[in-house]
Formats: C-alpha cells, structure tokens, sequence
C-alpha cells in the first residue's frame, strides 16, 4: 500500500461494515489477504486478488465457479509456491518464506 499510486484507498479501521462493503462493491480491484472481506468482494463481482500465504487457498479461496448472473469470475490467487505451504502455522520457523517472496511484479 505504501508505494500504490495515489488512487489506491487504505481504509482499514476507518469504515463500518456496510461502507466497506459499499466501497468493496463499487472498486475497480481488491487486493487482500485470505479474509471474509475478499469472500464478499468476490461475490459482489469485483475483480479480486487475494494473497495467500500459510493457508491453503484450495481448501479456502473464494468462490471461483459459475455466477448466477453468469458474469464472469475475475478471481487470481497470490501465492509464492514454497514447499512448506500451507503449513496452517501463525509462527513461523522458516522467516515467514511463502510471505516474504511474493512480490507485485509477481502477481500484477
């Protein structure tokens, strides 16, 4: 978020629920971790990232099959492949090595 253009908006812990979701509904991307936010900005059609890195994006990415509405899913997943993802840990003996590659080259 530091060196995003100027037309990237930081608002965490300055909305409530129903403006963020508001705000999610409405943005051209969402970029975000594996959370119930980036669920909610998938559903609502926007075009969503969402970096993964202990957790297993296989067992807990957003929805990526048929809409409803039959728009299509614009859902890309960010992960650095190392071979001890997903590890599920919150402590991380190997200096967090699936977090630490990733880069926005990477998954632009």
């Amino acid at each position: 978020v530091l060196a995003a253009p100027a037309r990237v908006l930081d608002l965490a812990g300055r909305t409530s629920l129903a403006d963020v979701l508001g705000v999610v509904a409405e943005a051209e991307l969402f970029v975000g971790n594996d959370s119930g936010l980036a669920h909610l900005a998938n559903a609502a059609g926007t075009p969503t990232t969402v970096v993964f890195g202990p957790t297993d994006p296989d067992a807990t990415r957003p929805w990526d099959g048929p809409r409803p509405d039959g728009a299509p899913v614009r859902l890309q997943i960010a992960r650095e492949r190392v071979p001890c993802a997903p590890c599920r840990f919150k402590r991380c003996p190997l200096d967090h090595a699936c977090m630490t590659g990733l880069t926005f080259d990477l998954h632009a």
